[in-house]
């Protein structure tokens, strides 16, 4: 069922390329957030499900500064990847992890969209809502599966 982790990339490359990513992540961040530089060239037309600062706008392009995007992006997708690369996900024979790194993986494609969608107050609703999605799926994972394993 779970795909993500078997293309042939070696686990230790995957690895390193997480943790480079958390680290370009976090360079990025201070010099965004406490430097407070925000490159010209990064202010670009990006379409947004929902954006919502002073104004309300729906399925429309706006113009929004990209470099808190990119830090997010980095950072989650690499805290991804350092995670699904632990040696205790290497044979998936527990249940536990298959469920835990299957809602790992739903959240973070969640937290991906968000990033890419959602803008101002709209994107910080998102984060709300991730906060709590990772619980929420791998309860239901979960709980499907010990459904699965009760009736058979």
């Amino acid at each position: 069922m779970f795909k993500i982790i078997s293309f042939n990339v070696p686990r230790k490359e995957l690895r390193i390329t997480g943790y480079v990513s958390v680290l370009i992540g976090i360079i990025l961040f201070f010099i965004r957030f406490y430097f407070g530089i925000k490159p010209e060239f990064l202010y670009l037309k990006v379409f947004a499900i929902y954006s919502s600062y002073l104004e309300e706008k729906y399925f429309e392009l706006i113009t929004n500064n990209i470099l808190d995007e990119i830090i997010g992006i980095l950072l989650s997708l690499g805290s991804y990847l350092v995670i699904i690369t632990n040696d205790l996900f290497e044979d998936l024979k527990n249940e536990f992890s298959k469920s835990f790194l299957i809602a790992i993986t739903l959240n973070t494609i969640m937290i991906i969209i968000s990033f890419l969608f959602f803008y101002g107050l709209a994107f910080v609703y998102m984060m709300i809502v991730n906060l709590f999605s990772f619980n929420i799926i791998f309860i239901l994972i979960a709980e499907s599966k010990k459904l699965r394993i009760f009736k058979d």
